[in-house]
């Protein structure tokens, strides 16, 4: 490999390829399909929830607090969950609206 290196793809580079200092680490055309995935999962979502209950002190921050009815803005990991158990209807985004689309 000397000193071609790899690049973010992990394939050998040629020539004038870029190394990974110089790849924006914003960059989305670098990411794999499952590390999309994983930043997805930290997306704000609102969600109306069905159960009443104070706010949730997590590791990776607090959420809530869920009143019946009342929106309120949980990570997409989070409100994936929540209607499974029947605990939460999931309100869609606006750019998601036909209207939009």
């Amino acid at each position: 490999m000397g000193e071609e290196g790899f690049c973010a793809r992990g394939e050998e580079k040629r020539g004038g390829g870029r190394d990974m200092e110089a790849l924006s680490k914003t960059d989305p055309r670098y990411f794999t399909p499952q590390q999309v995935e994983f930043f997805a999962e930290d997306e704000d979502v609102e969600i109306i929830p069905k159960f009443k209950m104070g706010a949730l002190d997590m590791a990776c921050g607090v959420y809530g607090p869920f009143r019946s009815g009342i929106p309120t803005t949980v990570p997409s990991w989070l409100a994936v969950t929540l209607p499974q158990r029947q605990r939460c209807s999931i309100k869609p985004p606006e750019w998601l609206s036909v209207d939009y689309l």
